[in-house]
């Protein structure tokens, strides 16, 4: 195979792969760092191996060097096992709540199904309405409004992001709410007339 089949390699670095692989017997996964260091890039283990396949090189008689584990101290030693007891017991304790809270959960829906399957043998609600008393008689509506709070600012800054309020928000307002008195007028005048 030629080495014009890694066509993003150039002729420097396909030599390298071959003499690492060939001559010094390197595992991909130890060319990894001396690839960056010679070539100020880094090239994964997988890139490297689809290389040696462009290449037509074996990396089967290859195998990655072992690192030694890092000494370490007595004190060091003292302290991971210290901190790992204590995120057991951190664990233990997260661990505990978190079935509390399934249990819990668990008697919850348990009493919504009993709530539920009760309910289906109690007889229906009849609504009856009632017809008024006397003849019916034309109303207002009356709507009293109090401590608006008009030309108020208030920002998300001062409320630590949880609102703001000032005159923009203050007219959506009052259009919501002149839109749900028009909803309830209506609602009732039908009423009404449906009684009637």
């Amino acid at each position: 195979m030629s080495e014009s089949r890694n066509k993003f390699w150039d002729d420097e670095q396909n030599a390298f792969l071959k003499k690492c692989v060939n001559e010094d017997s390197l595992h991909p996964e130890d060319i990894v760092p001396l690839w960056q260091e010679k070539f100020g890039f880094v090239r994964t283990e997988e890139s490297i191996k689809k290389g040696c396949r462009n290449l037509a090189i074996s990396i089967s008689r290859v195998a990655p060097k072992r690192k030694a584990p890092k000494a370490v101290t007595v004190k060091e030693a003292l302290a991971t096992d210290i901190k790992e007891h204590r995120l057991q017991q951190r664990l233990g304790e997260i661990q505990f709540k978190y079935n509390l809270l399934v249990k819990g959960q668990s008697l919850g829906d348990r009493i919504v199904q009993v709530l539920k399957e009760e309910a289906k043998a109690l007889p229906p609600v009849q609504f009856k309405f009632s017809q008024p008393e006397g003849k019916v008689t034309v109303e207002e509506v009356v709507l009293m409004l109090g401590d608006l709070h008009i030309g108020e600012e208030v920002t998300k800054e001062g409320t630590y992001g949880f609102g703001e309020y000032n005159f923009d928000i203050f007219v959506k307002r009052l259009k919501f709410l002149e839109t749900k008195i028009k909803d309830i007028v209506v609602t009732s005048s039908v009423v009404i007339a449906l009684q009637s």
